[in-house]
């Protein structure tokens, strides 16, 4: 297996549809220089002739990010939990079973359904993975197949004699129609299928959304593509779709001159002149195409997301069940941002943005403050600082967001789960739950000088250094402290963990059940760092670096990709 060397991506967010990347980001060459692209049912993929890119869902593995050291790659295909890349040495995947590509001398394309990938090499189809409908199992009357494609658990194949289908029948997707000529090319949906001939375009197979009924007013079509439950072609107009109309589907984004185009699951990606879109739904970030993060000066790890500060933006990544990567449209200069369990908070010139999740009214800042210039935020709420103290909002279970009228002139503040803390006046004060007595503050804290907070514990440095009290997931961190971290210059909590600045190093502990200790190498000259429920970041002069959980993606890190 040749070596390829593996880089963090990431997802940016908008909600269904996703601008145009400019050809630039993906690929300096330009646009013309991609040989292939792939939706898969919860990512998507690009690939030159030695470089592939991949966003999206990355759960089984079948999104390996970046990736060099391709020779004449001519194809990538993505499936369910499984991507491959056809090159001049063979077949590459990544994901379920991806080791278990067979022998292949000399493959020519290739076709992903679901856990399963069908392979053209020589005059025979080579399938493997589950065979469940028996869709692994190729018909040996076969006359020198020239195309092949996947559906769910089906696959047909253009030869000789036109086009054969087989594996799964339960919506007739293997019954050809007859009256197929010529057959140029073949895409199969979740349960259905079509063909492009001489003569246009025909489907068949399943038709509950009407993605096997070709519309009449296809010009010329060159290309087709299909999803679970649309259609999609390229004509003398431009992208074409039907079936399904949910998410945008049948509502593809401005593109000149499209010349690929790729459909899978609940989402398409097209490529143009202009670059690449991607449009449909967009729950695992598959239609975030990926742009650049030039300068971050913040970063704030949530649940499953991030988000993070860029020069006059923010941007987030990972899961956006709650409209986590909903960002609002417009800042101006912002300065601090705050990730709960599944909403941000962010301030700028403007005020308190606040987005995702609301069920608790923790995205309802209030509109009247007085230059704030500290947020926090919790599992469910979200507190500001400003020139009359603090406010806080949302749920208010434990007393987290209701303010003590003691407060004097506080100066920090963080937030955990469902408890705040703040500096007033070199004491620090806390409230809300205190089942594992994150609210009760230690005696003998110094000149405190920075505080943060996570789950249910809190820590503060002061002129001792590194004070810690409350529960993790295991013990206080303090018993568990790095010698080199007692006297760090930054502090970050997690929901479980503890992460530190010190001697111009990281140091995480405490739980690393989901890796959100396992600090990578290369961290430079680290200047900021940042703990969520899962996973941790920092900011340093070698980038912005996350790590641990990675299941929505909140540890793929916007960069420059080349």
């Amino acid at each position: 297996m040749k070596l390829k060397l593996f880089f963090l991506l990431f997802t940016i967010a908008t909600a269904f549809q996703a601008k145009n990347a400019s050809s630039n980001v993906l690929f300096p060459e330009g646009p013309d220089s991609v040989v292939s692209i792939s939706s898969g049912e919860s990512n998507s993929c690009v690939l030159s002739k030695s470089t592939l890119y991949c966003w999206g869902a990355n759960a089984l593995g079948e999104t390996p990010g970046h990736l060099d050291g391709f020779l004449e790659a001519s194809q990538v295909v993505s499936g369910l939990g499984r991507t491959c890349v056809l090159d001049s040495q063979g077949v590459w995947c990544y994901g379920t079973d991806a080791g278990s590509v067979p022998d292949l001398e000399h493959p020519t394309a290739l076709a992903a359904g679901n856990n399963f990938v069908c392979a053209l090499e020589g005059d025979s189809v080579i399938c493997w993975g589950q065979n469940g409908s028996h869709q692994v199992e190729v018909p040996k009357d076969l006359k020198h197949p020239r195309a092949i494609s996947a559906g769910e658990s089906h696959a047909c194949a253009i030869d000789d004699d036109g086009v054969k289908c087989w594996g799964d029948n339960l919506e007739s997707q293997t019954q050809v129609p007859s009256g197929i000529i010529n057959p140029r090319d073949l895409v199969s949906g979740a349960v259905h299928t079509c063909a492009l001939t001489d003569s246009g375009v025909t489907c068949w197979g399943d038709n509950g959304y009407g993605q096997t009924q070709v519309p009449t007013t296809l010009k010329n079509p060159r290309a087709i593509t299909a999803g679970n439950t649309f259609s999609c072609a390229l004509d003398d107009d431009g992208v074409k779709c039907w079936g399904d109309h949910r998410y945008g589907l049948l509502n593809p984004p401005s593109l000149n001159h499209p010349r690929l185009i790729s459909a899978r699951g609940t989402h398409v990606c097209a490529l143009g002149s202009d670059g690449l879109v991607c449009w449909g739904k967009n729950m695992n970030g598959d239609t975030e195409i990926p742009t650049s993060l030039k300068n971050p000066i913040a970063v704030a790890p949530g649940g499953s997301h991030t988000c993070a500060i860029d020069g006059e933006s923010v941007r987030c990544w990972g899961n956006s069940l709650f409209g986590q990567l909903q960002v609002p449209a417009m800042f101006h200069h912002p300065f601090a941002v705050a990730a709960g369990h599944s909403h941000t908070c962010a301030i700028d010139q403007d005020g308190v943005k606040c987005w995702g999740d609301d069920l608790m009214g923790q995205t309802d800042a209030p509109t009247n403050l007085k230059n704030p210039r500290a947020i926090s935020a919790g599992q469910n709420h979200s507190c500001v600082l400003d020139d009359e103290g603090v406010k806080c909002w949302g749920d208010n279970s434990r007393g987290q967001a209701q303010t003590p009228t003691t407060l004097k002139a506080p100066t920090a503040l963080a937030s955990g789960d469902s408890h705040n803390c703040v500096i007033d006046q070199n004491e620090v004060v806390c409230w809300g739950d205190s089942i594992f007595s994150q609210t009760q503050v230690p005696v003998g804290i110094k000149n405190p000088k920075s505080i943060s907070a996570g789950g249910a514990h809190t820590c503060v440095i002061d002129d001792d250094g590194l004070k810690c009290w409350g529960a993790s997931e295991a013990t206080t961190g303090s018993l568990q402290m790095p010698d080199g971290a007692k006297h760090p210059t930054a502090i970050a909590v997690g929901g479980s963990n503890y992460c530190a600045i010190s001697n111009d190093q990281v140091f995480c502990w405490d739980s690393d059940s989901q890796g959100q200790s396992d600090v990578p190498l290369g961290v430079i000259h680290p200047k900021f760092i940042a703990a969520g429920s899962g996973h941790s970041c920092v900011i340093a002069e070698s980038g912005l670096s996350c790590w641990g959980n990675d299941s929505d993606g909140s540890v793929e890190v916007p960069e420059s990709l080349f």
